[in-house]
């Protein structure tokens, strides 16, 4: 079986037709773990979870967003992965424990990188510091907000 995981920029999950959308990409892709970014969200609940996932046995670390930005879920299957630990911070998640039928070992991490390049600097090097204190293999996913070249910001002029 292969492990299957999707991050997605959600730009807010308090909706019903977003929790819908979020139901239908796990079920398409029989997916055993997700990561949402951008949730704008202050508080969730199990309910939440539930109507994204359609059962019960789920898990999930949040970190609430700041005003109307930001926000973080890491969410799964709790049958196809097991938690051993985590780590948080204001821009992303760090989940360590294991793919269950696969039987690997790895930490899964959730990035929403922050606008401003100070403040994306700062998450690069925590996650720098992290990095050395987990063993398994690392995956990060998310949304960076990183680019190559200026011109590919949104409403970004060119010279």
């Amino acid at each position: 079986m292969a492990i299957k995981v999707a991050t997605w920029n959600i730009r807010g999950v308090r909706s019903e037709p977003k929790k819908q959308c979020i139901k239908h990409l796990i079920q398409e892709n029989n997916l055993q773990f997700i990561g949402l970014v951008e949730t704008k969200h202050e508080r969730i609940t199990h309910w939440d979870i539930r109507k994204c996932w359609g059962q019960q046995n789920v898990e999930w670390v949040d970190v609430q967003a700041t005003g109307n930005s930001g926000g973080l879920i890491a969410t799964w299957d709790k049958d196809s992965f097991s938690m051993v630990s985590k780590y948080t911070m204001p821009n992303w998640i760090c989940i360590l424990g294991k793919f269950v039928h696969e039987d690997f070992e790895c930490a899964v991490c959730v990035v929403y990188g922050p606008n401003d390049q100070n403040q994306r600097l700062e998450m690069w090097n925590q996650l720098r510091i992290l990095k050395p204190n987990i063993h398994p293999p690392l995956l990060l996913m998310g949304d960076f907000n990183e680019v190559l070249h200026p011109s590919e910001r949104r409403h970004a002029t060119t010279q």
